[in-house]
């Protein structure tokens, strides 16, 4: 589920595996906006949870190209909403044809 690449608003972002986050800084991801990428430690948890870090990283992006810093910077947001997103995608089943009458 964790894309290598992902476009936004004309952005491309990359992710990348860096598993010394954790033990250098104390965290499991991290969204870089000037280098335009996702970082992810894959030490840290098992795959469901480091998708669930992507995906919340992935919310950071979108709301730093929103221009909507106030919600970027409010983690209880990012979270929650990201947990939400997650689980909505993992639960997602069976396309829905629109051409189809």
């Amino acid at each position: 589920m964790i894309s290598k690449t992902f476009n936004l608003a004309g952005l491309t972002i990359t992710t990348e595996i860096d598993n010394t986050l954790c033990k250098s800084r104390n965290i499991a991801a991290e969204a870089q906006y000037p280098g335009q990428k996702i970082v992810l430690d894959t030490t840290l948890h098992a795959p469901q949870g480091i998708e669930q870090n992507w995906i919340h990283e992935k919310v950071h992006f979108i709301l730093y190209v929103m221009n909507r810093h106030d919600l970027r910077q409010d983690e209880a947001f990012v979270d929650v909403f990201a947990h939400l997103l997650y689980q909505s995608e993992i639960s997602a089943s069976g396309i829905v044809n629109i051409e189809e009458p």
